[in-house]
Order: C-alpha cells, then sequence, then structure tokens
C-alpha cells in the first residue's frame, strides 16, 4: 500500500471548495493530469464516471459523499486500485483542505504516473490551485 497525502489551510470558502469539488466536470481545471472528468448520475456513492487521461480514460465509482466535508472515489486497474478522498474541515481562516491517495495492489509499480513519482508531484500544486480557485484568485 501507498499513501500520498497533502493538506493545505485556506482562506477559501468550505461551500466554495465542496462546490468544486462536487462538479465533477470542472476537475480537470484544478487537477493536473486530467483531461476530462464526467458523471453519469448524481453525486452520490455507488455512482459511476470516467476519466480522460493522457493515454486513455478510467472508469470511477463515487464510494461516500457527506456533504461538505468528504468525497471519496475509486479507480480500480489491473492488479492495482486507487481510492481518492477529500477531506474538508472548516478553520477560523476559511477551510482546511486534505487531499489523500491510497494505492493498493501489484500493479501499483506497473503504473508509470506512479513510477515516475508524478502523483506524488502533482496532488500538492492540485491542492493549491483548488484553493486558489475556490478563494476567487483563478486557476
Amino acid at each position: 500500500m501507498t499513501l500520498i497525502q497533502h493538506i493545505l489551510e485556506t482562506s477559501a470558502s468550505p461551500a466554495e471548495v465542496w462546490r468544486l469539488w462536487s462538479e465533477v466536470e470542472g476537475w480537470p481545471s484544478w487537477q493536473d493530469g486530467l483531461q476530462g472528468a464526467r458523471l453519469e448520475g448524481p453525486l452520490k456513492a455507488g455512482t459511476r464516471g470516467r476519466l480522460k487521461v493522457p493515454g486513455g480514460s478510467r472508469r470511477f465509482r463515487v464510494l461516500a459523499v457527506e456533504e461538505g466535508t468528504r468525497l471519496c472515489w475509486e479507480v480500480r486497474g489491473f492488479l492495482r486500485r486507487a481510492t481518492v478522498e477529500y477531506l474538508l474541515e472548516p478553520t477560523e481562516m476559511g477551510c482546511r483542505i486534505t487531499h489523500r491517495i491510497e494505492i493498493v495492489g501489484l500493479g501499483v509499480w506497473m503504473d508509470p504516473w506512479f513510477r515516475q513519482g508524478r502523483i506524488s508531484r502533482a496532488l500538492p500544486e492540485g491542492v493549491r490551485r483548488l484553493a486558489r480557485t475556490a478563494a476567487g484568485g483563478g486557476a
């Protein structure tokens, strides 16, 4: 198992961060490596979607939605599974954003995104871009 996580405190409002998370089609505007995203139904546990990434597309499934505080989804691949969790906590300043990716399975080592460290490098910038957009600073 591999766990990659980034936590950021921001002046952005929790409601605005949640809006960006819940508008799946907008994920590519702040999430590096995504060229497209769509959900095939309402944002709730069990709903499936598709992510367009360089070289193809990946299906994903929403695992949990706790309105305003948590969104969790997973992508399955050959001999591996990535679980992505977004957590949101209000603070005096605005909110604390946590993005966590847990990758399990033997196939992790065959994934070029993992092998080349792209996920570890892209996650912090994606969270910063999300916070800037939510705070009104654009991508």
